[in-house]
């Protein structure tokens, strides 16, 4: 893995790092003495897996054989405060947010996959009770990054029973600033449910002579999780 590389990506491990920290410290401390009623923690965090579409992928040709494929591996991890507006309430905070798919076409080494990465300030209005059942309408925008890289995770050994994975080309790498629109709802006081739209323009294709073409959103992501 080269340096550059080994920076941006020790960039995104801080930013998790620094993003679940903020969500532990968040949480409501252990109960005080008996008689004394807990209060209700005005923060809420969340966390969400599942499925992610990206056809636009379908638009990068390359020469020497081989497709992205459409679907992938999405995760979100949110931290907001809540804010009560009338017969609503108003959520403020931000989204750490990951979006990866595999492809078939060869690098130096490795077939490449699609790695994606963002953070946003965000908000959601929500009707309902958060206890029972709630419909959130959600948006946010920030910074969104993906690249195109190879992975090799069969040479490198083992650790707490798994692979160990190393980055070993990074061909394409774009930043761009964008946003994503979603709805989410929850049937009891854990469970969540949610559909988004991701908006971001990484422009044109570039790194690899053997691969071209425009890479935009819409990115759609349905995921389930829970919130604390």
């Amino acid at each position: 893995m080269n340096l550059l590389s080994r920076t941006r990506w020790s960039r995104r491990a801080g930013l998790s790092a620094l993003f679940v920290s903020l969500a532990v410290l968040s949480m409501p401390g252990p109960a005080g003495a008996q008689g004394v009623e807990k209060q209700k923690s005005p923060w809420e965090w969340a966390f969400g897996i599942g499925a992610m579409s990206w056809s636009d992928l379908g638009d990068v040709q390359s020469t020497i054989g081989g497709d992205f494929d459409n679907y992938g591996f999405a995760l979100d991890m949110s931290l907001h405060r809540r804010v009560e507006v009338g017969d609503a309430t108003l959520l403020i905070g931000g989204d750490l947010g990951f979006f990866s798919t595999e492809s078939d076409i060869p690098g130096i080494f490795e077939d490449l996959v699609q790695r994606g990465v963002y953070v946003t300030p965000s908000m959601r209005l929500r009707f309902g009770d958060s206890n029972r059942s709630y419909l959130d309408l959600e948006a946010g925008a920030g910074w969104y990054n993906t690249d195109f890289a190879e992975i090799d995770c069969d040479n490198y050994g083992t650790i707490l029973g798994g692979p160990v994975c190393t980055e070993i080309n990074d061909p394409f790498d774009s930043n761009a600033f964008g946003g994503y629109v979603g709805v989410r709802t929850g049937f009891s006081k854990w469970l969540t449910v949610g559909l988004r739209a991701h908006f971001a323009d990484f422009g044109q294709v570039s790194g690899l002579p053997t691969i071209s073409g425009e890479l935009e959103g819409p990115v759609y992501a349905l995921m389930i999780g829970a919130r604390f």
